[in-house]
């Protein structure tokens, strides 16, 4: 875990935000532009699609599907900050050929109630430009927008409308905000920020950049293999000095829960409280977490004052994808990498204790990765595909499909080439055999009990019996 914590009497700017895009043109200086095609994850897709000439738009159904956040923070000294995030893939918007580019274009309307009716209603637009139609398939690049409303503390229901400008399709989210009273001398923490990166950044006019930092937000809060470390934002208020020995001592815990309240992971630091209000931001690894959800919380004590405790929780997502780190022990992860590992590099990872074998793991990925430059490690990609397939086909009564031998063979070499498959006749038993052109290999499997386990044999094996 890595932190950063600035004292700053400058928190959240209270001028509201209108709504903001955040799309791969991001820059915050000469300096951070390799950093930030790092961090933002946009510009690689998964499709393969390529133009052709007599398509003209790029269709997707079930538009718009967007996911929704927010976050609380002190405002001015009556009232409360709301920032409010979207976030939408490529993949569901609707893209017409301009030109040389592909266009898609929408509208996000937020609407913010309490009781009496409507209290904030704003309607932001938004158009994505892209040069290459792959990128309008890609689930993995998507924009984000942010906007800011300033409002006292109190208990709201928030309608975000998004509409297709090219399908006039729209859907809408509504979820409820409790937007927390941060004002007066207490200790208190804002709303947690859940971000995929944290950076220094003083670009002062960027409306993702608090108190010089450039937070791209996890709107979903779910990370995994593309977002494998929690970045977190906070703030904390209300900070009391010693007057006479000095400034004091905060400490800060962190705790992952499960959703029934069992720590999973705790962390504390010790900070000198240098002003009345500090802002935070925080790394914490999640390779070590099974997929599932789970329960952020920070806790604040000011060790000056025993009573003073500020304490605030949000849920988040844990999900491996394709990965299948939540299905398996770290210990079958391990034997899986022995195919295709040396040995030094499996003794190196046994050695690992048990909570730090997934990070290990994930370390050893990254070392093999083909693509460095991007988010995607397609050899690992590959891997756990083949992974995946073999426990769906290979799988015995006794053994995960990883396990057998054709799975293993089908892990390390890919799928064959050809397979030749044979009934049992006379004395002969069923045996399949597989051949592989690049390079040249041939593996022959014999179903000695007829039950659907194939067993590595040679040819020869088979010619004797």
């Amino acid at each position: 875990m890595t932190s950063h914590l600035n004292c700053h009497p400058h928190l959240s700017d209270t001028k509201e935000k209108e709504a903001a895009d955040y799309g791969t043109n991001f820059r915050c200086g000469d300096s951070m532009k390799q950093i930030l095609l790092l961090i933002v994850g946009l510009l690689i897709g998964f499709g393969t699609a390529q133009w052709a000439g007599a398509q003209h738009v790029a269709n997707h159904e079930g538009f718009p599907k967007f996911n929704a956040d927010y976050v609380g923070f002190k405002g001015d000294d009556t009232n409360s900050y709301l920032e409010l995030y979207t976030q939408i893939s490529f993949k569901d918007l609707s893209f017409v050929r301009q030109g040389n580019a592909f266009r898609a274009s929408y509208s996000i309307e937020a609407v913010i109630k309490d009781d009496g009716g409507i209290v904030r209603q704003r309607t932001f637009q938004d158009t994505v430009i892209v040069h290459e139609f792959n990128r309008t398939l890609a689930g993995n690049e998507y924009r984000i927008t942010v906007q800011g409303f300033t409002l006292p503390a109190g208990e709201y229901q928030v309608l975000l409308t998004m509409t297709d400008y090219e399908t006039q399709r729209s859907v809408t989210q509504e979820f409820p905000v409790i937007l927390r009273d941060f004002t007066g001398d207490k200790l208190s923490i804002s709303d947690i920020e859940f971000a995929r990166k944290i950076v220094i950044c003083e670009d002062s006019e960027n409306p993702f950049v608090k108190n010089g930092r450039f937070i791209e937000p996890n709107v979903s809060r779910a990370y995994g293999y593309l977002a494998n470390s929690i970045y977190l934002y906070y703030e904390i208020y209300g900070i009391q000095n010693r007057d006479e020995a000095g400034p004091g001592t905060l400490l800060v815990t962190y705790r992952v829960l499960t959703l029934d309240g069992h720590i999973r992971k705790q962390v504390q630091k010790r900070t000198r409280k240098l002003d009345q209000s500090c802002v935070h931001s925080v790394v914490i690894p999640v390779a070590d977490l099974e997929s599932g959800r789970y329960v952020m919380e920070i806790e604040v004590q000011d060790l000056d004052r025993p009573g003073e405790v500020a304490r605030v929780q949000k849920e988040f997502v844990v999900g491996w994808d394709f990965l299948s780190f939540g299905d398996y022990t770290s210990t079958e992860l391990i034997d899986q990498l022995e195919l295709i590992a040396s040995e030094q590099e499996i003794l190196n990872l046994r050695k690992l204790p048990e909570q730090y074998r997934r990070a290990g793991i994930l370390s050893f990925w990254k070392s093999k990765d083909p693509t460095p430059d991007t988010e995607l490690n397609e050899l690992m990609i590959e891997f756990y595909r083949r992974v995946n397939y073999a426990n769906k086909k290979f799988r015995t009564p006794e053994k995960k499909g990883w396990e057998t031998d054709q799975g293993k063979i089908y892990i390390k070499y890919g799928p064959p080439d050809s397979i030749e498959r044979y009934l049992a006749s006379g004395m002969n038993k069923p045996y399949e055999v597989w051949q592989y052109l690049n390079p040249r290999r041939k593996f022959v499997f014999i179903d000695n009990r007829g039950f659907g386990n194939y067993q590595l044999y040679t040819e020869a094996t088979i010619q004797e019996q």
